[in-house]
């Protein structure tokens, strides 16, 4: 239904809501563990589901578990998520697959794509950059419309993984085990310090928006897998567990979480002040669930 208030009786009742959503959370227990998503492109197990689209927490090794109905997502040439959808590059088809997350419904798919070594959304600016196999690691940005790259300059190491923070800026950790900030404008690499790993073959990393963390899924120089917490102010990474299956995971991202007592969103939002009046009307329609 719709209310009319006015801006005094707005305030009362906005502050009214947020004390009792204040309360409400501290009844919620809360969770240490954060669920990662990545394409699983190489694992020692033969099973039917051993490849493709994989969940897996910070906690266990025992957590890694096949998502249904990703199977055939392979992100080997880097892959991204954009406002609910996925876009993973096939490096060996030179393509993007661009699926729906909530059904892992193919969406539709560009060939002609260069691969890249890995992606990593900016929520800043909304771009998606990448450093792009094509002859040198190009550090560039994505259209992920078209699937063409937009150059902004050669990485003068080559990057195993690509990671962006909530105020856009851009880490990544090079194929010499050392973990770097990266100027989007230029892509100059300077050296933050040694991860103390020594990094093999295609990976990924993320870094958790809600904490600031960054995690690493890193294939070693021994062919053995494992995931790792990287400190981003030293580069030091700590190891977390090791995979069981030395698997080689990229493309990752974490899902947006919504709290289970979150509200709903209002609708048709409206405001009614006459002239340059400071009073006047609000009207909206509540959500229907809460």
């Amino acid at each position: 239904m719709n209310r009319y208030m006015s801006i005094k009786n707005v305030l009362k009742s906005a502050l009214g809501l947020s004390l009792c959503a204040a309360f409400s959370l501290l009844a919620i227990p809360s969770a240490n563990a954060v669920t990662i998503y990545g394409s699983v492109i190489f694992s020692s197990d033969d099973g039917e589901q051993a490849i493709g689209m994989h969940s897996f927490d910070t906690t266990s090794a025992t957590s890694i578990t096949s998502v249904a109905g990703g199977e055939n997502v392979l992100a080997h040439g880097g892959g991204v998520l954009v406002d609910g959808y996925y876009y993973a590059i096939n490096a060996d088809k030179k393509r993007m697959d661009v699926y729906d997350v909530d059904t892992w419904t193919l969406e539709r798919s560009q060939s002609g794509v260069t691969p890249a070594l890995d992606l990593t959304y900016n929520v800043a600016d909304g771009k998606v950059y990448g450093t792009f196999s094509d002859s040198n690691a190009i550090f560039g940005i994505l259209d992920i419309t078209t699937g063409s790259y937009s150059a902004i300059g050669v990485m003068r190491i080559p990057p195993v993984a690509l990671v962006s923070d909530s105020a856009g800026r851009i880490y990544c950790i090079g194929m010499d085990g050392n973990l770097y900030t990266v100027d989007k404008t230029t892509a100059e690499m300077t050296a933050v310090g040694p991860t103390g790993v020594a990094p093999f073959s295609v990976q990924s990393a993320v870094i958790d928006a809600d904490s600031g963390k960054c995690y690493w899924a890193a294939s070693r120089g021994d062919y053995s897998s494992g995931l790792y917490e990287v400190d981003l102010s030293t580069g030091n990474a700590t190891l977390i567990y090791d995979f069981p299956f030395q698997q080689e995971i990229t493309g990752l991202y974490i899902s947006p979480e919504i709290p289970a007592l979150a509200p709903g969103r209002v609708t048709d939002l409206k405001a009614e002040f006459e002239g340059g009046s400071t009073s006047g009307a609000i009207s909206f329609t509540m959500p229907a669930l809460t």
